[in-house]
């Protein structure tokens, strides 16, 4: 059986905020197990990510647009990497977490708030969602986004 996208994306949100709660609590060797969960999450991400666009991409046009995709992702990963060092130093020089001359109490105060961002994030992009697509019966499509009613 073929999930679909909604069931699809719930999967991955879940996973994801595991990932990041459990990371977040800094267990010591449990914390490998909960950084395992967020990678399998980031790589079904990308499975989907291409699943869907294979879907909806005439294939003449397929091979340019999951080269972008790969882009998109390479360049956003590279960027949120810089935001989050970026977060890690403005909280060490604002003294939070604790005010240690190490970076790491500022380093954990960052990761705590990470289940928090993606939940705002994910609230704010289901709410979009919501309001930009017209037809949101083809979001609880049997296998995905580009299948049309009947095949």
């Amino acid at each position: 059986m073929q999930a679909s996208s909604r069931r699809s994306f719930l999967c991955l949100a879940v996973m994801t905020i595991v990932g990041l709660i459990g990371t977040a609590a800094f267990i010591l060797w449990g914390g490998v197990g909960f950084f395992f969960v967020k990678t399998m999450a980031l790589r079904m991400l990308l499975f989907l990510q291409s699943h869907y666009l294979n879907q909806l991409t005439d294939s003449a046009q397929r091979a340019t647009l999951l080269s972008f995709r790969g882009l998109a992702v390479n360049v956003s990963y590279g960027l949120m990497s810089l935001a989050f060092a970026g977060a890690v130093t403005g909280a060490e020089a604002a003294g939070l977490g604790g005010g240690e001359e190490t970076t790491m109490p500022a380093f954990r105060f960052i990761v705590g708030l990470l289940p928090w961002y993606f939940l705002v994030c994910s609230i704010g992009f289901v709410a979009w969602a919501r309001l930009s697509v017209r037809d949101r019966a083809v979001l609880a499509r049997q296998g995905g986004i580009g299948e049309q009613p009947g095949q």
